[in-house]
């Protein structure tokens, strides 16, 4: 199956997506938003169906992610900016609303999509992660009290720990913590794409920073 990649401008930075479905007037407008570590492509087979059923599907390379700009610093991956980009995709598409889907990472700005922006968001598809407000007590420490001491955002907290292990191959690392009965060859092609040559372990440490900025009011 060939998907159409396609790139534009929005919110400032170059963005790569995947484009399925018909174009014309009328076709209501189906925007996907993927989760960490992925891009586009993890979308491919609902671009495929919802597409067929009349609607106009478009699957972006999250910001940071495959062929979609990453600035640097991770003060530039918050809500504001990941729904900003959407909103903007939406009129570098020339469309005024569109009913958007996240999962994983890509829920959060599905569902504060909808919230800041109903006017362009009418409806909201959220896989595998519910909304949850700002809580009273940050993620980690709520996964210390827990008993719980290997999740990968604590993994990731250790300085020096990723980066030691596997410096120059961050493919390899993420394929050895989150593969979990994946097709191993599939999901390393996956990443190559969606992290590719250059990426550095910053890339990594987005999710921790903006878990934190999420889920900690203080």
């Amino acid at each position: 199956m060939s998907i159409p990649l396609k790139t534009t401008t929005a919110n400032g930075i170059h963005m790569r997506y995947a484009e399925m479905g018909p174009r014309e007037s009328g076709a209501p407008l189906v925007l996907f938003c993927h989760g960490w570590p992925e891009s586009w492509y993890s979308w491919r087979h609902q671009l495929a169906a919802v597409s067929a059923a009349g609607f106009r599907c478009v699957a972006p390379d999250m910001r940071g992610y495959g062929g979609t700009e990453a600035p640097e610093g991770a003060d530039q991956y918050t809500l504001m900016h990941l729904v900003g980009d959407m909103a903007e995709l939406v009129k570098a598409l020339g469309e005024t609303k569109a009913v958007i889907v996240g999962h994983d990472w890509g829920a959060p700005v599905a569902w504060h999509a909808a919230m800041w922006r109903p006017d362009l968001f009418p409806a909201v598809c959220a896989m595998s992660v519910p909304y949850a407000p700002p809580g009273y007590i940050d993620i980690l420490t709520a996964l210390s009290k827990l008993g719980i001491n290997d999740f990968y955002l604590q993994y990731f907290q250790k300085p020096g720990v990723p980066e030691a292990e596997r410096a120059s191959d961050l493919v390899t690392l993420v394929v050895a913590r989150v593969a979990s009965g994946e097709d191993v060859g599939a999901l390393r092609a996956h990443l190559e794409a969606a992290l590719p040559p250059g990426t550095t372990i910053e890339t990594v440490r987005v999710s921790r920073t903006e878990a934190e900025r999420l889920l900690d009011p203080a």
